[in-house]
């Protein structure tokens, strides 16, 4: 079991970095906790006890937030072919920054495939400046679970707080959602 101590250790990180996985509901085989929930090596982020006023976040992830609102950036869903098109080459572009090698990258195909998925199973996620998409995520849905995939974006995003404001607005679409 994990105690009280590691547990907002755990959550003190994930509000720093910001990132999360995202359950709307308990599961059986998950050690339960109120917000936080461990499946092996995958922290689980409750819906249930998450706030619409911004305190989950931590200073820096709310001053992204409000760096990337007042850029002009807007955040979509989209399943248009020339939008996934789009990703794979912010995901290439991310690569380069990454430093991986073209062979140790996810193929072409495999986004195509993914995206021909059914919709309910899976959401490309974009945040756009000025009609053009700067960064994105690939999230997995199954019931009452998002679970992020992959995400990747240009500099400008990164230096302009987008990822912050991508994540907001999926967990606020999962909020109202369900």
């Amino acid at each position: 079991k994990i105690d009280q101590y590691k547990q907002q250790m755990v959550l003190k990180f994930l509000k720093k970095n910001g990132s999360f996985y995202l359950r709307q509901s308990k599961n059986e085989n998950c050690e339960n906790y109120d917000s936080l929930q461990f499946i092996e090596n995958t922290f689980i982020v409750s819906l249930n006890s998450w706030q619409e006023n911004n305190k989950n976040y931590s200073q820096s992830i709310y001053e992204n937030i409000t760096k990337a609102t007042e850029k002009g950036i807007v955040v979509r869903e989209s399943n248009n072919a020339n939008d996934w098109l789009r990703y794979v080459d912010l995901y290439k572009e991310s690569a380069i920054r990454w430093n991986k090698s073209s062979q140790s990258l996810y193929p072409d195909l495999l986004f195509e495939k993914i995206r021909q998925e059914n919709l309910n199973t899976r959401k490309l996620w974009l945040a756009y400046y000025n009609d053009e998409a700067v960064y994105g995520c690939l999230v997995f849905y199954h019931k009452q679970t998002a679970y992020y995939w992959h995400g990747a974006g240009n500099e400008f995003a990164l230096n302009h707080g987008v990822p912050s404001l991508l994540h907001d607005n999926i967990i606020r679409n999962l909020k109202t959602t369900g």
